[in-house]
């Protein structure tokens, strides 16, 4: 998702309220991903765009279907950020940790 438009990732929440990109440190599921020092640089929004292309022209995806993966991989992203305590677990209970509200109102 790294190289989506600033729109779209406004549009699933992966931007802070100064809009700057959520990324591995503001995401839990990013923050255990490969080192980006030791990972050759490469250009995010174009291999979006080409993934986005290929989708569309070759799997001949609509783009309300590409909508959908998108919001469905925000989801993910976001639900990475919940923490449930199941400590009472056997009684039937658990609760929500969170520090962070945000990825809980989407």
């Amino acid at each position: 998702m790294k190289g989506a438009s600033p729109e779209l990732l406004k549009q699933l929440f992966l931007v802070d309220e100064a809009d700057v990109v959520l990324g591995n440190k503001a995401l839990e599921y990013l923050k255990h991903s490969i080192d980006n020092h030791k990972v050759k640089p490469i250009q995010d929004d174009v291999r979006f765009k080409d993934l986005c292309s290929t989708l569309m022209n070759t799997l001949e995806f609509k783009e309300d279907e590409l909508m959908a993966i998108w919001k469905i991989l925000a989801a993910i992203l976001h639900i990475g950020n919940v923490t449930v305590d199941g400590s009472s677990f056997m009684e039937g209970k658990c609760k929500f940790i969170y520090e962070d509200n945000s990825s809980l109102y989407y």
